[in-house]
């Protein structure tokens, strides 16, 4: 399969294939689950939870900085751990 972002990554993508493959093709190692009725981003093995219903609720910038927050929580977590 060819990974490459998104044409237009202010537009919103129609399937979880799409934003995976955008999200994958722009360096960011995540998943995106569904969790009960609303949408999940796993990254560094932090589950966030976003409240999102819908895929295309957000554009792939927004899920791109979604993902990229869930990576900030991971380090701060470990960084706190090493304490």
């Amino acid at each position: 399969m060819n990974i490459a972002p998104a044409k237009n990554a202010n537009s919103a993508p129609k399937t979880r294939r799409a934003l995976l493959s955008h999200l994958w093709g722009i360096g960011l190692e995540c998943n995106v689950l569904k969790e009960g009725p609303f949408y999940a981003v796993m990254a560094g093995g932090i589950i966030s939870a976003t409240h999102i219903r819908a895929i295309d609720d957000l554009s792939f910038n927004g899920w791109a900085a979604r993902v990229n927050d869930t990576l900030s929580l991971t380090k701060h977590t470990r960084r706190l751990s090493a304490k």
